[in-house]
């Protein structure tokens, strides 16, 4: 009976044994067949956006009645899990538009986001700086943005895409908090460092969702230039900020925005005044330029089955050039309906008067314009 006891015992124990090895061996396929975040097969998206334009206008130097190409894009996004992305956007028309081959490149970055709360990004992209310019082309309910974001954004250089680095975030439950903060050169798109002092641009901006139908934001640029080896007349820095909410209400959205900036293109133009050319708006000092823009839209849907809707457009704009002269703004109100066909495709329809005042720069002409955009965006 020994015996037979101490077979069994034995035979129990080596069962134990065979299970164990059994239940390592399998916990080490596991751990061989579980990948990697890295190891998972990355994701490549392909966009498209082609947006068709007729023009009826009475605008100086502009064609009256024309068919155009507004805009052509192509968009490469390359995605490993959600810890790296690049992103390469082309504009097709600049084939069309611009001599330069450069003027092609609209996109090109890399994005690694390790958290939610901390992410980086290089490379060329938008500048986070106002909300009409962050809002995409394929959403955005006018035609273009507006004359505010001809001047401030673009003409002056706050804001549109630059070479830099930046680092942002979400924080918070559904993104109560949403965070950016770079260093770029300050150049344009396409434009290398052109100070041999490396100045730079330095742009943050924060917005905060305390409701889910209110988002809040805020924003600023602090630029810097080399005036040691430029014979123009800029300040030794520059300064931009700005506040901006939208609300949304079922089909109802209300957008506003308010930008200020040091316009430091005034002080620049003493080159010109031999020409007799902005004479009038010459300073030694930095002015300063501010806008405000507050649009109004409600979309309607007329059928489920075709995904058709209907949205009603209105915009207004505000813009001071220069603060230190009496009657030199300029306002625009852009007006129009949206037809949305399916998914994919827009038919808009703007009118735009735009009104300078007395003393308004040159720069503005008063002018209306009528415009039929397809929006193609896929």
């Amino acid at each position: 009976m020994k015996k037979i006891a101490i077979w069994i015992l034995m035979l129990l124990l080596a069962s134990a044994g065979a299970a164990a090895e059994e239940k390592e061996k399998k916990a080490e396929e596991g751990k061989k067949g579980k990948k990697h975040k890295l190891d998972k097969k990355a994701k490549l998206k392909v966009g498209a956006r082609i947006h068709t334009l007729w023009t009826l206008t009475d605008e100086a130097e502009q064609p009256e009645n024309a068919f155009g190409l507004d805009m052509a894009r192509v968009k490469f996004d390359w995605r490993q899990s959600k810890l790296v992305r690049g992103v390469l956007q082309l504009d097709v028309d600049q084939l069309q538009k611009s001599a330069s081959k450069t003027a092609v490149l609209r996109d090109a970055y890399v994005k690694v986001a390790p958290m939610q709360y901390l992410q980086f990004r290089m490379g060329q992209f938008k500048r986070q700086f106002s909300r009409v310019e962050l809002r995409s082309r394929s959403r955005l309910e006018t035609v273009h943005r507006g004359l505010s974001n001809d001047w401030i954004i673009e003409e002056l250089g706050y804001g549109d895409r630059d070479l830099g680095f930046q680092v942002e975030g979400r924080v918070g439950d559904n993104d109560l908090v949403e965070y950016a903060v770079g260093v770029f050169n300050g150049s344009g798109k396409n434009a290398a460092e052109e100070d041999p002092d490396g100045s730079k641009d330095f742009v943050g901006r924060v917005e905060v969702k305390p409701l889910d139908m209110l988002s809040v934001g805020a924003n600023g640029v602090y630029k810097t230039f080399d005036t040691s080896s430029s014979s123009l007349h800029h300040p030794d820095s520059a300064w931009a900020a700005g506040g901006d909410f939208r609300l949304k209400m079922d089909g109802l959205r209300l957008l506003g925005e308010y930008l200020r900036g040091e316009n430091f293109l005034y002080s620049d133009m003493e080159h010109m005044l031999e020409e007799g050319m902005w004479a009038d708006y010459y300073h030694e000092s930095v002015a300063t330029s501010w806008s405000t823009v507050l649009m109004l839209t409600y979309k309607h849907k007329l059928s489920d089955k075709y995904r058709l809707a209907l949205q009603p457009v209105v915009k207004g704009e505000y813009l001071v050039p220069d603060d230190s002269l009496d009657d030199a703004y300029v306002w625009a109100l852009t007006s129009g309906v949206n037809l949305f066909i399916g998914k994919h495709v827009r038919l808009m329809f703007n009118s735009e008067i735009v009104r300078p005042a007395a003393n308004a720069p040159i720069t503005w002409m008063e002018y209306d314009k009528y415009m039929v955009q397809m929006a193609f965006d896929i």
